[in-house]
């Protein structure tokens, strides 16, 4: 008898299993979504509209499901919703994993991905790009990575990388553009030495700007854009030295200059603030959709650790740092406070005033009294020092071209007003020749120049020679022997890589050999007896590319390129070194400097700038190096800077141990033309 089932069939139930059948359905939706059929919802991400399907948002993103569950509950139907906080790029490649389960990023995509896996809370996306990260590790990429790294396994990770590694990070581009916190602390004790004292020191300077910045927004902006001046108090605290009294401070000038800086400061800031709040406007107006933030602040942990720490110099060490969850870098001094004159012998031992001073010029390096701005910002401006003066000249401020002229003395730390030149030009670039000013080319802000004017300090007066054979905006010049060279520039969108060089006797110009590669915004000078050529761009691309001009054959040749692209920046040879200052990398303007090493013919980091500067003008004076003006990525500049006796940049006037009644410096400034004896761009003559 045959064993049949009640309904006459043999054998079980019938169990089909498709071939590729969730890819093929996965695939379907996807061609469903990029034809844009079936849609019921328009995620708009960075101002981009992105329609999908509810149905595989919700199933593969938790975040999503309690968003539009929510909504559901509430009886909400929502048709489009904005995403904060997120990026497009990012999105794009989720969205594809969503509905094909599959993607592949591009390596510099891969953080867009996690931080986006992250705030949608995909977690398996999430970790395969924490462990992809983790692996490929870098002196450069680091700090980028450690940034926006969220899991505490990947923090962990690349922190003990930056710690094995930190001689190299500290030089990497990502460590100059992060934000710099300054900070000086003044204290009992000579020296500190001891790992655990300095470990102790960063620690209070941890809990000091923990202090400052805990549930207080921009705060950060106010502590990174100035030095901050610390007192270590004898409970082992840090205190603002500007709020702390004590009859031991009273003596240190440093401290006394850095209240009265505060002081007005802070009255300047009040100012603008209220400014700003009668300014507010309160609009009523509703949104077309609604935006929803993917994380509230409120439950926010907020990040605050030392990560690594290296010592730079006697007493003062670099480190890196997260800052209410903001990575940023700590610059560390520390030294004892000035004692009185009348201070007993035994105390003597221990104050700094027996060891720091090394130039009797000096009590210290500079002062607590900033530098004075010029008259006007400016940006693509010629600079040139003078018989002891710096002198600037044109420019643009917000894209009008300048003609006015103006000096700056050191030993009274004033601006004053010259000769306005000849002609509107900015975007131009100046030679010294003698006591001459040569200005050549440019823009006046509707087209590209060729002529060339030149000033005579003795007579504050500007006077046209012959123009230049070609138009050209933006090029570099440098005096070279007895000869002025104008280098590259642009024409309209075109870059130029025609050079031509001046002769005074015959007051003419003529073509030398062009460039390998034509560049406008590059940096220009003459070192050892060669014209150099640095960076700038074509364009299209920001350069770091490096040419090398020999006279003797007419001849351009590649150098080591430096090690970050910049165009704008400053350029200047200073203490037998060619000095390379800020410019913009393409994107954001640059703190970095970088430095020739001659015996080994290659670029290595230099100081890092206290602000961002591009399109800067940069000059030699009183020993001294000057980055002028620029733009910092925000607002175009009117401030200065030089790099101190310490080998840092300062925003402070240089500290004289004699001033004048009314605050000047008594002693006098030495002329430039003895600081620039060992530089091929001073010529003994004028060429004319």
């Amino acid at each position: 008898m045959e064993d049949l089932n009640m309904n006459g069939f043999h054998g079980e139930e019938l169990e089909i299993i498709g071939e590729n059948f969730h890819s093929n359905v996965l695939s379907t939706l996807n061609s469903l979504r990029q034809g844009q059929k079936f849609c019921d919802v328009t995620l708009v991400v960075e101002r981009h509209d992105v329609p999908a399907h509810k149905c595989i948002l919700v199933a593969c993103s938790p975040f999503l499901f309690d968003l539009f569950t929510i909504d559901e509950e509430n009886g909400v139907t929502r048709s489009s919703c904005k995403l904060r906080e997120v990026s497009h790029k990012g999105f794009q490649y989720l969205l594809d994993y969503m509905y094909t389960g599959r993607i592949l990023i591009r390596s510099e995509d891969v953080k867009l991905v996690y931080v986006t896996a992250r705030k949608l809370k995909m977690d398996e996306v999430a970790l395969k790009c924490v462990a992809y990260l983790a692996n490929n590790l870098t002196s450069i990429n680091c700090l980028g990575i450690r940034s926006y790294a969220q899991d505490e396994e990947m923090k962990v990770k690349v922190d003990n990388y930056i710690k094995s590694d930190i001689n190299k990070v500290i030089v990497s581009p990502n460590f100059f553009s992060l934000p710099n916190l300054q900070i000086e602390i003044v204290g009992r004790k000579e020296d500190v030495t001891d790992s655990e004292q300095i470990s102790h020191l960063l620690d209070l300077v941890l809990i000091w700007a923990q202090n400052n910045l805990q549930g207080k927004k921009n705060k950060l902006d106010r502590l990174t854009e100035q030095m901050n001046l610390l007192y270590l108090t004898r409970d082992n605290t840090l205190q603002d030295c500007q709020e702390f009294e004590d009859e031991e401070l009273k003596e240190d000038d440093g401290i006394q200059d850095y209240r009265k800086l505060k002081r007005k400061q802070n009255g300047e800031r009040n100012l603008t603030e209220n400014n700003n709040n009668n300014n507010k406007i309160i609009s009523n107006s509703s949104l077309p959709f609604q935006k929803f933030s993917l994380i509230k602040d409120e439950n926010i942990e907020r990040e605050w650790k030392i990560i690594a720490y290296k010592q730079t110099a006697d007493n003062t060490y670099m480190g890196i740092a997260i800052l209410n969850s903001c990575l940023v870098t700590i610059s560390l001094r520390y030294r004892v406070a000035q004692q009185s004159p009348s201070t007993s012998v035994s105390d003597l031992s221990e104050s700094p005033t027996n060891s720091t001073s090394t130039d009797p010029q000096y009590d210290r390096s500079r002062s607590l009294i900033p530098l004075n701005t010029m008259s006007t910002p400016r940006c693509g401006f010629g600079l040139r020092s003078v018989n002891g003066k710096l002198i600037a000249c044109g420019g643009y401020d917000r894209g009008e071209c300048l003609k006015s002229t103006e000096c700056f003395n050191l030993e009274s730390n004033t601006w004053t007003m010259l000769a306005d030149m000849k002609t509107t030009r900015g975007r131009f670039s100046a030679a010294r020749v003698g006591d001459t000013i040569f200005a050549c080319g440019g823009s006046d802000g509707y087209h590209e120049l060729r002529t060339v004017e030149v000033y005579d300090v003795e007579k504050d007066v500007w006077s046209f020679v012959a123009p230049m054979i070609k138009h050209r905006s933006s090029p570099g010049v440098a005096v070279l022997g007895d000869q002025l060279f104008c280098i590259g520039g642009c024409m309209g969108q075109n870059s130029v890589a025609e050079c031509e060089v001046y002769d005074a006797k015959t007051d003419s110009w003529s073509f030398i050999a062009s460039l390998n590669t034509a560049r406008y915004q590059a940096s220009v000078r003459a070192y050892n007896g060669k014209l150099y050529v640095m960076g700038g761009t074509d364009g299209w691309n920001c350069l770091n590319s490096v040419e090398v001009y020999d006279p003797a054959i007419n001849e351009w040749r590649y150098l080591e390129s430096l090690n970050v692209c910049r165009r704008g920046a400053g350029v200047e040879c200073f203490q037998g070194k060619l000095y390379v200052i800020g410019g913009n990398d393409g994107t954001h303007s640059l703190k970095s400097t970088e430095i020739f090493d001659v015996e080994n013919q290659k670029w290595i980091f230099g100081p890092v700038l206290v602000s961002p500067r591009s399109n800067i003008g940069s000059a030699v004076l009183d020993g001294r190096l000057f980055a002028v003006g620029g733009f910092n990525g925000k607002k175009f500049l009117d401030t200065m800077e030089y790099l101190d006796d310490a080998n840092e940049w300062t925003f402070y006037t240089p500290f004289y141990k004699t001033r004048g009644i009314n605050g000047g410096l008594s002693s006098s400034c030495d002329s430039l033309d003895n600081s620039n004896n060992n530089s091929a761009l001073v010529m003994d003559g004028p060429l004319h």
